[in-house]
C-alpha cells in the first residue's frame, strides 16, 4: 500500500476485505494513519472523542473514523448502531454553510497530515 493524499487515502494493489489480512507492514502503515487522523481530529479540536469502524461486507478493506459530537448524542446516543442513523441526518440537513465547514475542516485535517509526513 501507498499513500496517496490526493485521493485521500491508500491505493491497495490487491483486495482484501478484513484488517486481518494485511501485512505486518501494511498494519503499522494503518495503525499509524489512524492514529494521525485521530490525532489530527483532536489537536485541531474538531472533536473530542472518535469512532472507528471497519467493516467487511465489503470486498474492499474500509475504516471510517467518525469524530463524536455532542449533538450526535443529544439526538440520538452514542453507540455503533446510531451511526447509520446520524449519517443520514446530517447529509438530509446539511446547509451549504455546513457544506463549506466540512471543505474547510478537511483542508486543516490534510494540511496536519502533510506535516505529519515529514517526520516519518
Amino acid at each position: 500500500m501507498k499513500t496517496n493524499m490526493q485521493r485521500g487515502g491508500y491505493e491497495q494493489k490487491r483486495h482484501i476485505q478484513s484488517f486481518a489480512e494485511l501485512t505486518a507492514d501494511e498494519k503499522t502503515e494503518i495503525g499509524n494513519t489512524i492514529a494521525i487522523a485521530e490525532r489530527a481530529l483532536k489537536e485541531l479540536k474538531i472533536a473530542e472523542t472518535v469512532t472507528l469502524v471497519q467493516e467487511e461486507r465489503s470486498k474492499h478493506f474500509h475504516i471510517w473514523i467518525f469524530p463524536n459530537h455532542e449533538w450526535m448524542l443529544e439526538k440520538f446516543g452514542y453507540g455503533l448502531q446510531y451511526l447509520r442513523d446520524i449519517n443520514a441526518f446530517a447529509k438530509d440537513n446539511a446547509s451549504d454553510a455546513d457544506i463549506e465547514n466540512v471543505i474547510r475542516t478537511a483542508e486543516e485535517i490534510k494540511k496536519y497530515i502533510e506535516g505529519e509526513d515529514k517526520y516519518d
